[in-house]
């Protein structure tokens, strides 16, 4: 039973972070998209930054999976978020070309004003 409560928490947790990290390339993508840029923008884009070095750092692994392994699960399976398998697979790269493109937009935008 507690290994079933550990797994649900690494779960939520890992959900909650790909929530919070959803809403902060939304918010750098308008940003890119309307030139509308603030504070707020650059905190969202300082905190996508962080998560890719954690990443990076990690590996090319989230942290969590290492925990989930430590949990006692074979290859990470249990640190997926609450979403398909087949969705979750291919987040990270979704994710990181959609924040890509819309932080170089972002970036020129802001160079060239």
């Amino acid at each position: 039973m507690r290994f079933l409560q550990s797994v649900f928490v690494v779960k939520l947790v890992h959900t909650l972070i790909f929530v919070f990290m959803s809403a902060c390339i939304t918010l750098v993508c308008h940003a890119a998209a309307t030139g509308h840029v603030t504070g707020l923008t650059w905190a969202a884009f300082a905190c996508v930054l962080l998560e890719a070095v954690v990443f990076v750092g990690n590996g090319w692994r989230c942290p969590l999976t290492d925990y989930a392994e430590s949990l006692g699960a074979g290859n990470g399976s249990v640190a997926d978020i609450f979403l398909p398998a087949a969705l979750a697979k291919y987040l990270p790269v979704v994710a990181s070309t959609v924040f890509g493109s819309a932080a170089l937009v972002l970036i020129a935008r802001t160079l060239t004003h």
